[in-house]
């Protein structure tokens, strides 16, 4: 099997699951529902953005090279995780932690969509 394969396809993995666990948690959070997930859910979000980053970079090292959009990427994964932490974290429950909710999902779909697109990033391609 080609060795970027074997980083990208776990990278998929957990893309789609960090996305359905944040939808899952945020879902709790904008409907002022209690969650007390177990303890294993608490610490998913943590495991698989670490898995994407880990992964990420192995499928960089396999091209030989940093195209701008993998370098957008991580900076658009770093502010997700940050959205979350404020989020589920330190304004959970307030109005300012649903902001960081969906300032959250709004760079998680950009993620999706360069992911997708892979587009040529001018003076960062």
């Amino acid at each position: 099997m080609n060795t970027y394969l074997m980083f990208k396809h776990p990278h998929l993995l957990t893309a789609v699951l960090l996305a359905l666990v944040y939808l899952w948690r945020g879902f709790y959070l904008l409907t002022n529902q209690p969650e007390r997930p177990a303890k294993l859910l608490r610490i998913a979000p943590h495991i698989l953005a670490t898995i994407m980053i880990v992964t990420g970079f192995g499928m960089v090292f396999q091209v030989g090279a940093m195209p701008g959009w993998a370098l957008l990427k991580l900076v658009l994964l770093i502010g997700f995780v940050m959205c979350g932490a404020v989020a589920f974290q330190r304004a959970r429950g307030t109005a300012r932690g649903k902001m960081a909710f969906l300032l959250g999902l709004l760079l998680l779909l950009a993620l999706f969509g360069l992911a997708f697109s892979k587009p040529s990033m001018g003076v960062f391609g």
